[in-house]
């Protein structure tokens, strides 16, 4: 079980540094809306998070597999290509946004604190099908299953990597609820910063995370 939780430590952290799920929930915690979709956002993105990452352990654990896992050729070169794959969409977010000036928030984003519950729900389900999250959700899959983890292990694995992937939104309806004035400062300061920044965070999170992945693939072949 140690070895599974191990391995998607750091594909948490590396969701729970994803900036659009952040943005949108400075933008619902900010809005007159914020008690009517918050709940419902973030059960959505929760969900999401879990049940992608568990659709692609269970398939990845329908591959044949060797009698040792962790020198399972197959699922190592799944892994480098996942790496190459996390690393050329960090390539191409900077080159679309190298030397750019900053653009605004987009319409969609910002017309999100005007979303009813169940919009909000299913947008949150949706982000967990952008190309990134996609990405390191197969990671996931892969990681667990070059481990011994059994099935309640598996299970186990991703609630922790699913709390560390929700953390960076759960932290601030927390805060929100607990401290609203407070919060709002907060909120305003960090949806600022992540404008300006969101592309630079984006570049650095996903390269790092693909160069980790492929090089766990390179030592399982």
């Amino acid at each position: 079980m140690l070895e599974a939780i191990g391995s998607v430590l750091p594909l948490g952290l590396a969701v729970a540094l994803s900036s659009v799920p952040i943005m949108a929930t400075t933008f619902i915690l900010l809005s007159t809306n914020r008690d009517r979709t918050t709940i419902p956002f973030v059960a959505g993105w929760v969900l999401g998070i879990f049940a992608v990452a568990l659709l692609f352990t269970a398939g990845f654990r329908a591959l044949p597999r060797p009698t040792t896992a962790a020198r399972d050729p197959l699922l190592g070169w799944i892994e480098v290509l996942l790496g190459i794959a996390l690393v050329v969409l960090a390539w191409i977010v900077w080159r679309r946004t190298s030397g750019a000036r900053p653009q605004s928030t987009p319409k969609w984003l910002a017309a999100v604190g005007r979303l009813g519950p169940v919009p909000a729900f299913g947008l949150a389900l949706g982000m967990n099908i952008r190309p990134k999250a996609l990405l390191v959700s197969a990671t996931v899959g892969v990681a667990i299953n070059t481990t011994d983890a059994d099935t309640s292990d598996s299970l186990v694995a991703l609630a922790v990597y699913t709390a560390i992937g929700a953390s960076s939104v759960l932290t601030p309806v927390i805060f929100t609820y607990a401290s609203p004035d407070r919060a709002e400062r907060m909120l305003l300061r960090t949806r600022s910063w992540l404008a300006a920044n969101s592309a630079v965070v984006t570049v650095i999170v996903v390269a790092m995370t693909g160069v980790v992945v492929f090089g766990n693939g390179l030592s399982r072949l």
